[in-house]
């Protein structure tokens, strides 16, 4: 799981980084929660 207390920024690069089809596959899945996250946040 993603940890809070990472920068969203430092979770894009490591998307970034990922080539091949599991990561792409993985980035889409995390891109997802991370819309997720932020929407959650903003709620509070």
């Amino acid at each position: 799981m993603v940890s809070e207390k990472k920068p969203l920024q430092d979770i894009i690069a490591e998307l970034n980084r990922s080539q091949s089809w599991y990561y792409e596959t993985k980035k889409r899945a995390l891109l997802e929660f991370v819309e997720f996250y932020r929407d959650g946040v903003l709620k509070k």
